[in-house]
């Protein structure tokens, strides 16, 4: 379901050099972005909220080449717990762009949307080791996501964190039916994306001192109820009056320029 993306027609060309390279920064696989010029033995993706609830990893220019391409519609993986060793079955979904089979793995670690996860070759073609980055258990503010009042709103609370993560890009969920009842409300009524981060952006911004939103944060919160990559969210940010850009990728919404 968190997968699941209508492409929405927007205009690539209101994208300047900042958010292009934000763009370039977040794997997400319906983004527009050229692959790295190499390949690498390991690479480290941002957990995102849509995969984190599929139990997925996205198939982008810089995870592709660790998994093998395939015509059929699936290929059978196996996936090198980073912490353990131990094995897991896992498979490479080449039309929708993922790789599925973490979704216990995730849930074992507690790992949170916005944690760090790194992926490492082997030997083998077919077989890929997945880790993420640990450190000492505390309990840390973070943004956390629930649906009141059919809406979608954010408070900072307490939370136990054993791993790195993006401070911008870090959701929590309070109430995970609710949340998903909300997803399937939003796409129902087919909701534009500039009405959903015109509501999303004041519950951001409200825990913000300055009252800005970083881009990052903003794309990461729109996809706790909507799927959508950057590109159409970074594009209403730069041709809507009512966004107002800060620097250093910051944003301020103005209600009454909507």
């Amino acid at each position: 379901m968190h997968l699941r993306y209508q492409p929405l027609p927007y205009d690539r060309a209101s994208l300047d050099e900042e958010l292009l390279a934000l763009e370039g920064e977040l794997d997400d696989e319906a983004a527009e972005v050229q692959a790295p010029p190499e390949e690498l033995d390991s690479v480290t993706i941002v957990l995102t909220y849509p995969h984190r609830r599929a139990g997925t990893i996205p198939l982008t220019p810089r995870t592709r080449s660790f998994f093998p391409r395939g015509r059929a519609e699936r290929t059978m993986v196996t996936l090198i717990d980073g912490r353990t060793g131990s094995p897991m079955p896992g498979w490479v979904v080449h039309r929708h762009n993922y790789v599925c089979g973490l979704d216990r793995w995730y849930e074992e670690h507690d790992l949170p949307a916005g944690a760090y996860i790194k992926l490492e070759r082997t030997d083998d073609p077919l077989a890929v080791v997945v880790d993420y980055l640990p450190r000492r258990q505390k309990s840390e503010w973070v943004r956390v996501a629930m649906a009141v009042g059919g809406r979608l709103t954010f408070e900072m609370r307490k939370r136990i964190i054993a791993c790195e993560y993006d401070e911008l890009m870090i959701v929590g969920e309070e109430d995970r039916a609710q949340l998903d009842a909300l997803w399937l409300e939003t796409e129902r009524e087919q909701k534009p994306i500039f009405e959903v981060m015109c509501q999303v952006f004041p519950e951001l911004a409200k825990l913000n001192p300055q009252g800005t939103v970083h881009a990052k944060t903003l794309y990461s919160a729109v996809n706790v109820i909507k799927r959508s990559p950057p590109g159409p969210i970074f594009a209403e940010l730069a041709s809507r009056a009512c966004f107002v850009p800060m620097g250093n990728g910051y944003w301020v919404y103005d209600r009454r320029a909507r």
